[in-house]
């Protein structure tokens, strides 16, 4: 059993991709597989990364995080991750991720916000 889970919903004008457990240098590709998968559908959607469930996010894992927010913002499309305020959050905040990437505390309030089309990527 793999220590980390992906799932796919729609959140009004989001793409919701829902990861649970570890995201590490053991479980990295099932991380990766599925984001590429949706940036090479070439997405018309905007994307919500909901790792409240996340318990651990590697530099790694980080990095695909800013390849696909680059990758999105050239389509004119919006990344965003909904986290609680545990160690995920301290991660993309130390990182300053948080500069480019906005942050929901919850799918509820993300549904709720208008998208925004990044600048200056």
């Amino acid at each position: 059993m793999s220590s980390l889970q992906v799932s796919w919903s729609r959140l009004g004008a989001w793409s919701c991709m829902s990861v649970t457990g570890f995201v590490d240098y053991q479980h990295l590709e099932e991380f990766r597989a599925p984001l590429a998968r949706y940036l090479e559908d070439a997405p018309h959607n905007h994307l919500l990364l909901n790792l409240l469930d996340t318990r651990n996010i590697c530099s790694s894992g980080l990095g695909l995080i800013i390849t696909a927010f680059r990758q999105l913002a050239r389509a004119e499309l919006e990344l965003a991750v909904v986290c609680g305020d545990g160690h995920v959050r301290r991660v993309l905040e130390t990182t300053r991720i948080v500069d480019h990437i906005r942050l929901f505390d919850s799918e509820e309030t993300a549904e709720s916000a208008v998208p925004r089309r990044p600048s200056g990527v």
